[in-house]
C-alpha cells in the first residue's frame, strides 16, 4: 500500500477537502475501466456521502456511473492532490482511496447519463487522463 501527495499546499490558502473512493478495474488486455465525461476520463468512483462506508460508496458510484455491479478485492493505495480548481473556483484538495475490483454483470442503466464506460490502455493513461493522482494509483495497481 502506497501513499503519495501531488501538488504543493500553499500555506496562505484555504483548501476544500473532498474524500473519494475509486475502483481500479483492469482487464486481460492491460486496459483500465474509466468513465468518460465532458471534462475527460476518470476512474469510476466519487465522493463519500455522510454516513456511507467506502464499500457502500464504491458500489453506489459504480451503479450510478456504469450500471454494473462490482466485486471489491482490496485496498491498494491512497493519494491526494493540491491544486486550484477552475470549475469549482477554489483551492481544492481531493483525497482518493483506491481499490482493486472486478466488474460483474450489468444490473441497471446508468443514472449519470453523462458518464460513459470506456476502457483505456495503460500506455495511454497520461495522454487521456489528467488527474495525476488517479494515473499514479492505476500504475500502482498494474505493477502488482
Amino acid at each position: 500500500m502506497g501513499e503519495k501527495t501531488f501538488g504543493i499546499r500553499l500555506e496562505n490558502e484555504k483548501y476544500k477537502d473532498r474524500i473519494g473512493v475509486y475502483v481500479i478495474i483492469l482487464n486481460n488486455s492491460d486496459k483500465v475501466a474509466t468513465v468518460k465525461t465532458e471534462k475527460g476520463y476518470f476512474l469510476i468512483g466519487g465522493g463519500i456521502k455522510k454516513g456511507e462506508t467506502h464499500r457502500e460508496c464504491l458500489i453506489r458510484e459504480c451503479l450510478e456511473e456504469t450500471g454494473y455491479d462490482i466485486e471489491i478485492k482490496e485496498f491498494i493505495c491512497k493519494s491526494d492532490r493540491y491544486h486550484y480548481s477552475d470549475s469549482l473556483n477554489c483551492y481544492f484538495h481531493p483525497i482518493g482511496y483506491f481499490n482493486i475490483a472486478d466488474l460483474k454483470c450489468k444490473v441497471q442503466e446508468p443514472i449519470e447519463t453523462d458518464h460513459k464506460l470506456e476502457w483505456i490502455s495503460i500506455k495511454e493513461l497520461e495522454e487521456r487522463m489528467y488527474l495525476e493522482h488517479q494515473i499514479w494509483a492505476i500504475e500502482q495497481a498494474s505493477n502488482l
